[in-house]
């Protein structure tokens, strides 16, 4: 951002499981506008559409069968000289900015200490933490990602440990609750009671 001087952007982060203490956080978190979107790759079609490339570009390094250096890089996005280096729709970036994501400390950043980035609402989806609970739930969230994409919302499988910090707790917008057996009934009956900002989700 810094090489390319953006200013004030929309910065989307697809949760926060790998948000570490360095530099290019910092500078994220100071000079731009960061959302956590859990679930973002399926419920926001330019999201998705990164991933798209990313797993292209995978493609090619593994067809490269070679070290990735900078030169292997660069065969890969120019396709083999196909695309001029003077093309000014992407921008290099390797060393020396890399140091800029070595880490500061062995810290990862959790969701609760996260909370002011966290775009809400957050729909939560609980089986009750039941072993093998989060599998078990993604392999059928289809109709949950399509209702998130409608209300421009993050979809998260439940976690009690972590989540319970976080849920319902914006006074401005709800967070949803599905709940898929009577122990997740529970927990959001719990929360109501509570007085989290929480109600459960519909479909």
């Amino acid at each position: 951002m810094d090489k390319m001087n953006i200013r004030k952007s929309n910065i989307i982060i697809d949760g926060t499981t790998a948000i570490r203490d360095c530099k290019a956080w910092e500078y994220l978190r100071d000079k731009h506008n960061v959302k956590i979107i859990y679930s973002a790759d399926k419920v926001i079609p330019l999201i998705s559409a990164a991933d798209i490339i990313i797993k292209n570009i995978e493609f090619f390094i593994k067809q490269e069968k070679a070290k990735i250096n900078e030169e292997t890089l660069k065969k890969i996005i120019h396709y083999d000289e196909k695309i001029s280096e003077d093309e000014s729709y992407y921008h290099y970036i390797g060393n020396p900015d890399l140091k800029y994501i070595k880490q500061n400390s062995s810290r990862t950043y959790t969701g609760h200490d996260l909370k002011e980035h966290l775009h809400r609402p957050i729909i939560f989806v609980s089986a009750g933490g039941l072993p093998g609970q989060k599998e078990m739930i993604e392999s059928g969230m289809g109709p949950i990602y399509d209702f998130a994409s409608t209300i421009c919302g993050s979809v998260k499988v439940f976690d009690p440990k972590k989540d319970s910090r976080i849920i319902g707790t914006n006074p401005e917008v709800d967070d949803f609750f599905y709940p898929l057996n009577k122990t997740a009934d529970e927990e959001l009956e719990t929360f109501i009671r509570h007085k989290k900002n929480v109600k459960r989700m519909e479909l």
